[in-house]
């Protein structure tokens, strides 16, 4: 049969008639999309609360998200939100419990704290309940995320008819014994009261202290990963071309990302709702490896403003394990030691992780959450039976620890949300849940002494 040409109108029909029927399919599917991520209709959506705030303006410089503090190290730069420090992308992977406080935009006090008020926290009057959550980021984002829960459980508890349960985070991504002794004696020294504190740690511990052996900085100085960068830039006339260039690029991210969010949040049209969503989980995964970069940036050379304590370092990655497992068990005894001596109780929360753990991974956790090339999964999988050798000698101590390494080895689903050590919504919970049931009977003799003097 001969081939019959078209007349170039029907031709141009068909091709016009083949494109719109592409284009709502993909409308179809983008909107499908969308009421399965969130609910409703994407043609019906209003600006989220944080659009409404207004994006934060990129500075002329950058802008560290930690600056220097003069007795604790570092902190978060004061005023940074928590979603502006980790970004909306692990703000998601982690989840929400829709607490009456969304949690992700709290900015951080005139302290470095991720809490709406300065420190020391005015209680409201006697039946408040002061709860202080102490260590690394994993303590700092349970806090946050589950602290409205851990309050709650601790309200139902006996004895406690009446009683305002406040959680307030003194935690710090990157925080790390001796850290947690100063930051309680830091603001107990300035009026902070507890009736219970909660240190959760282990795992920066051996996983940071490892790396500041490994550039040869004192394993008990703060962590070398977080303070290198910062160091590194006040003590040169100029920084180092590499690392210029990470900075660069990090400005230049982090506007990309500012400029998406607001595009996505003002998105109408399903497929470009879609189209410009996946643009910006590219640009914050790029924005979350140059920062992860410059974290781990070489700071070497004579630091002009600040002494940092130099060392000859174990010879072997075991020996580092060994003298931060030392470093730990010393820390916790301090810590309780302290508590007691402002009449607080004391709990310490030895905290799981993926690299030393019995949890079953699904193939997508199992992608997002372990990492062959993490440079802590070696120091954690030699450090934590040392940790664990040391739990019986600090319970023969009376101190009341919390072996939680165990807390996810019985659930199959997802609980990490992300290749370090943080966990999701679901995680928080499970822990906050192992938490109060070992807590319940320190509680209970607490208010049974305070009625019986």
């Amino acid at each position: 049969m001969p081939f019959i040409h078209r007349p170039p109108v029907q031709r141009l029909v068909a091709i016009c008639v083949a494109v719109v029927a592409a284009a709502v399919v993909i409308e179809l599917v983008s909107a499908v999309t969308y009421f399965v991520l969130n609910g409703g209709l994407v043609y019906r959506k209003q600006p989220s609360s944080r659009a409404s705030e207004g994006q934060p303006e990129v500075e002329p410089r950058i802008a560290p998200k930690t600056v220097l503090h003069s007795v604790l190290g570092f902190v978060n730069r004061p005023g940074i939100s928590v979603e502006e420090s980790i970004g909306s992308r692990r703000v998601a992977l982690m989840g929400s419990q829709g607490d009456a406080i969304d949690w992700a935009l709290i900015r951080a006090n005139g302290d470095g704290f991720f809490w709406p008020t300065d420190y020391p926290w005015q209680s409201s009057g006697e039946n408040e309940f002061i709860v202080g959550v102490f260590g690394g980021s994993v303590a700092q984002w349970l806090a946050l995320q589950g602290g409205e829960l851990l309050a709650t459980r601790i309200e139902q508890l006996d004895g406690f008819a009446g009683r305002r349960v406040r959680v307030l985070p003194f935690a710090q991504g990157g925080f790390k014994y001796p850290q947690q002794i100063q930051t309680l004696s830091y603001f107990s020294s300035i009026g902070q009261r507890f009736d219970v504190v909660i240190d959760i740690s282990g795992f920066n511990e051996v996983a940071l202290s490892s790396f500041n052996v490994a550039k040869g900085v004192h394993f008990g100085f703060p962590s070398f990963m977080h303070l290198g960068p910062m160091l590194q830039l006040i003590a040169s006339d100029a920084a180092p071309p590499e690392t210029m260039c990470l900075l660069s690029r990090i400005r230049s991210y982090t506007a990309r990302a500012a400029n998406l969010k607001t595009r996505v949040d003002e998105s109408r049209v399903a497929s470009l709702w879609l189209l410009r969503s996946l643009r910006l989980r590219v640009v914050e995964s790029r924005l979350d490896s140059a920062q992860t970069e410059l974290s781990l940036a070489s700071s070497t050379g004579d630091f002009q403003f600040i002494s940092v304590p130099r060392v000859d370092t174990p010879s072997d990655l075991e020996g580092a394990c060994s003298d931060a497992a030392l470093q730990w068990s010393r820390g916790v005894s301090m810590m309780r030691a302290l508590a007691r001596g402002i009449d607080a109780e004391f709990i310490e929360v030895l905290q799981p992780n993926q690299y030393y753990s019995g949890h079953e991974f699904s193939s997508g956790e199992r992608s997002l959450a372990l990492s062959s090339r993490s440079v802590f999964r070696e120091p954690v999988e030699i450090g934590y039976p040392l940790l664990r050798a040391a739990v019986d000698n600090l319970r023969e101590e009376g101190v009341h620890v919390i072996d939680a390494v165990d807390v996810f080895d019985s659930e199959s689903r997802p609980v990490f949300s992300d290749n370090c050590c943080h966990y999701n919504d679901l995680g928080n919970r499970i822990l906050v849940d192992r938490i109060i049931e070992e807590l319940r009977p320190v509680l209970v003799a607490r208010l049974q002494r305070s009625s019986n003097p």
